[in-house]
C-alpha cells in the first residue's frame, strides 16, 4: 500500500505513503523480530528495502523525515544480517552530510542520524569491521563518515570569514513530523551538531578501548585521527567560543588518551603539538584561546 499497489486482503487501493512509513517504523520500533522469520526476512529485502530507496530519491520533506527514522532503525536492527543494504543507506547518509546546498535541512537529518547511530557503542565498530576491513570492494564506510563530518566544518569555516557557533536545544529536525515544508536551518546549527557528532565517534572509541592489543581499535584511530586533528585545528585558529573550544579539548584529550593506550605514538604527538599551538599566545594577540 505503501508503495502504491493495492492491498492484497484489505480493501484499500493505496495509504498516504506518510502514513506507511509510519507503520512501517513502527514494526521496525517495536516488532522487528518478525524479519528473523525467514519469510518475513524476504519481504524486508526485497520488497520494503526497495521501496524505502526510491523514497530517498524524492525531496519530500515529510516523507524524508519519516525514511530518515526507518533507515536509523533499520541500520541498528539489520547491521549485522543485511550487510550490503545497510551500506546503501550509510553510503546515502554521507553523500547527504556532503550535500552541497543552501538549504541545509537535507544535512542536519543526516547528521542528526548518525549521532543517533554513533550512541551505540558498538555500532562503529561493527561498521568498521563490516566495511572499512573489508577486501571485497566495500565502501570504508567508518572513515568516510569521519571525513565527511569534518570536511563539512571545514568548508563553512573556510567560507564564513565569522561563523558564531552556538549549542542549539533546538527540536531535531527528525522529530519534526508535523512539519510540511522544510524547516530554515542556520549553518551554525548545522556545525554544532556536526560537532557533537565528532566528539560522539571520539567518545565511542575511548570506550571500546579495553587493552593496547585491539587491533580493530588501532586501526580505527589510525583511519581517523588526521581528518579529526586538522578540523581541530581549524577550529581553535578561527573560534573563540568558550563552548566549543572547550568542546574541542575534550575531543583532544580523549584522542590524546586513546593514542596513548594504543601506543600510537606519532598520532599522540600531533595532538599534543597542535594543543601547545595554540595555547601560546601569537604576538599579535595578547589573549590566548587556550
Amino acid at each position: 500500500l505503501t508503495g502504491g499497489d493495492p492491498g492484497l486482503w484489505m480493501n484499500l487501493r493505496s495509504v498516504p505513503k506518510s502514513f506507511g512509513l509510519e507503520l512501517i517504523e513502527s514494526v521496525f520500533q517495536f516488532h522487528s523480530e518478525v524479519f528473523e522469520v525467514p519469510e518475513f526476512g524476504v519481504l524486508l529485502k526485497d520488497r520494503i528495502f526497495p521501496l524505502l530507496i526510491t523514497i530517498f530519491n524524492t525531496q519530500h520533506f515529510p516523507n524524508i523525515v519519516r525514511l530518515q527514522r526507518i533507515a536509523c532503525l533499520f541500520i541498528k536492527r539489520f547491521r549485522n544480517t543485511l550487510i550490503p543494504e545497510c551500506e546503501v543507506f550509510l553510503s546515502r547518509l554521507i553523500r547527504m552530510v556532503d550535500a552541497v546546498t543552501n538549504q541545509y535541512w537535507s544535512n542536519t537529518l543526516a547528521i542528526e542520524v548518525l549521532k543517533e547511530l554513533c550512541s551505540e557503542e558498538q555500532f562503529l565498530c561493527d561498521v568498521f569491521q563490516h566495511y572499512d576491513l573489508q577486501e571485497d570492494g566495500s565502501a570504508s564506510i567508518f572513515q568516510n563518515i569521519v571525513s565527511s563530518l569534518t570536511r563539512l566544518v571545514q568548508t563553512q569555516l573556510a567560507q564564513e570569514s565569522e561563523l558564531l557557533i552556538r549549542k542549539s536545544h533546538k527540536q531535531r529536525c527528525l522529530d519534526m513530523l508535523n512539519l510540511q515544508d522544510p524547516p530554515n536551518i542556520p549553518v551554525s546549527h548545522v556545525v554544532s551538531i556536526d560537532l557533537d557528532c565528532i566528539s560522539m565517534i571520539v567518545v565511542c572509541l575511548t570506550r571500546n578501548v579495553v587493552d593496547a592489543e585491539n587491533r580493530i581499535l588501532t586501526a580505527m584511530v589510525k583511519a581517523s585521527w588526521p581528518s579529526i586533528v586538522s578540523v581541530n585545528t581549524q577550529i581553535l585558529s578561527k573560534i573563540s567560543e568558550e563552548n566549543i573550544v572547550l568542546g574541542v579539548l575534550d575531543v583532544c584529550q580523549n584522542l590524546t588518551k586513546i593514542c596513548t593506550q594504543l601506543g600510537l605514538e606519532d598520532a599522540r604527538d600531533a595532538i599534543i603539538i597542535n594543543i601547545c599551538k595554540y595555547a601560546l599566545p601569537l604576538e599579535s594577540d595578547p589573549n590566548p584561546l587556550l
